[in-house]
Formats: structure tokens, sequence, C-alpha cells
């Protein structure tokens, strides 16, 4: 999670403090939360970036509370963040989707449409599916960590946008 915190020396007598405030700090934080999951998509694994619309994300504000959220959560997001044990098998409708969009997919069907000479598309993509399920349920996945690593190269960035919108927060107030 990056946090960030600001102490306020002295007193500042405008009547437009709170306004001002808010308004800076809301576009740094909408900036922040574009910026971070630019960096987490840039790492995200081929195939997997359309689960990031139901990553969850929340803005905090010391003053205010939460000023900004994404509720919804993904299961799919954890598995691909932190990899997965062997053992179960996989839902297949993800595995499916990315044999379908990716090339490294796309290349597996072929091969086993080759290999078992198979003729209908849809019997193709089936048994490809069920073979990648059964390799992962004895082998596991890595994770991509994704997230952990994009809020490590967005966290610099985003304080820059904090540091910024402190400086002119004071410029403001100050003319």
């Amino acid at each position: 999670m990056i946090s960030i915190k600001t102490k306020l020396d002295g007193v500042f007598f405008s009547k437009d403090r709170d306004r001002i405030m808010k308004g800076e700090y809301n576009q740094a934080m909408h900036s922040a939360v574009i910026l971070t999951t630019e960096e987490v998509v840039r790492l995200a694994p081929v195939g997997v970036t359309g689960f990031l619309s139901k990553v969850q994300w929340k803005v905090v504000s010391p003053f205010h509370g939460v000023v900004g959220s994404h509720p919804v959560s993904s299961k799919y997001a954890l598995v691909v963040e932190v990899g997965r044990k062997p053992g179960k098998f996989p839902p297949p409708e993800p595995i499916r989707r990315w044999l379908q969009i990716t090339d490294k997919g796309k290349a597996f069907v072929a091969t086993i449409t080759a290999a078992y000479r198979i003729k209908k598309k849809e019997t193709a993509l089936k048994s490809a599916t069920f073979l990648k399920s059964l390799g992962i349920a004895r082998r596991g996945t890595k994770g991509a960590f994704m997230f952990q690593e994009g809020e490590k190269k967005a966290t610099p960035k985003v304080n820059k946008l904090f540091e910024r919108a402190v400086i002119e927060i004071a410029r403001r107030l100050s003319g």
C-alpha cells in the first residue's frame, strides 16, 4: 500500500484553504491511481489485464476517510499475483480465455490439434484447456507479482505527485 502523509507547519489563514487542499489532493490521488494501474498493467502477464477492472483500490484521506474506491475484487487476481500450488484443477474458463487470446496459447492449441489430429476447433480448444489445467494441477504456477512490483515502481512517482500538490497548495495559499 502506498501511504502519503502531509504535515502542515504554521497556520494558513484562507477561507479557500479546504477547497484548495481538497482540489490539489484529489487531483494527485486521481493521477496516483492511474499511474499505479499503468505500472501494474505493464507488469501483468499477457491475457490477464481484463480482470484489473475488478481489482479493489481505495483512496483514503485522514480528514475525510475513504474519498474514492473500487470495491469489487477478483480471486483470479490473487492467483496471478502470488501463483498457485500444485493440487486441484484450476477453473477452466480463465485458461480457455488465455489459450484463445495469447500467441503462446494459440500455438499450444495448434500443437495439440496437430499432435492428436483433431479436426474441430472446439474439440482442440477443450483438449488444450484440459491439458493446461492438468499441468497446472500437477506443477502449479509462478506468481507474476505485478501488484507488488507495480507498487514499488509507482511509489517514487506517486510521492512526486504529492510533493507537487503540496508545493501548489503552498503557492496558492501564500498568494
